[in-house]
């Protein structure tokens, strides 16, 4: 009896041990080979107009800000930035947006209460991004938050502290989760 419930342990634990593979065996068919690379981002600013750069100028324009946001894949970990490495840009690598599946830049919402959070969702962009710019009127120095949300493929899901604790998962695809 004990032999037999030994057996009948080891036979779920061979058949979910298979399920499993089977899963990763149909997302591999699904999705190309990954290659790891390195994502640089660069987040910078200027401005436009300032009172403190232009003293006592009569009808000039009205102080500007851009934000702006851009990134670039990275060859073999080397910045092109860096002095005596020619920068080029790649065609062989996706825009930089098609990294994000949503960005979301928070403004200080008492200097710009209208519009204070700019989203932008890769799924009602018409075209692929080189980056990403907001520009106001303005001359207060504030935090801005920036919040990237990565375009996994397939999409991955963090699970709950419950959920985790049962199967052992923090994050994964959904079929694995389901095998799970």
């Amino acid at each position: 009896s004990a032999l037999y419930t030994q057996l009948l342990e080891f036979e779920s634990r061979v058949d979910a041990a298979l399920s499993r593979k089977k899963v990763d065996i149909q997302e591999a068919l699904k999705n190309p080979p990954c290659i790891q690379k390195t994502l640089r981002i660069y987040v910078f600013n200027t401005f436009a107009n300032q009172i403190r750069t232009i003293p006592k100028k009569p009808n000039a324009e009205p102080p500007t800000w851009t934000l702006k946001v851009v990134g670039r894949i990275l060859e073999d970990g080397i910045d092109p930035d860096q002095p005596g490495v020619v920068q080029k840009s790649s065609p062989m690598y996706p825009k930089f947006s098609a990294f994000f599946k949503r960005v979301i830049i928070s403004l200080d919402q008492r200097l710009y209460p209208d519009n204070h959070v700019i989203v932008w969702e890769n799924s009602r962009s018409p075209s692929p991004q080189e980056g990403f710019e907001v520009k106001r009127k303005g001359d207060k120095e504030f935090l801005v938050n920036i919040r990237l949300e990565m375009n996994y493929a397939p999409e991955k899901f963090k699970l709950s502290p419950a959920l985790t604790e049962v199967l052992g998962i923090e994050v994964d695809t959904r079929p694995r989760i389901i095998a799970a």
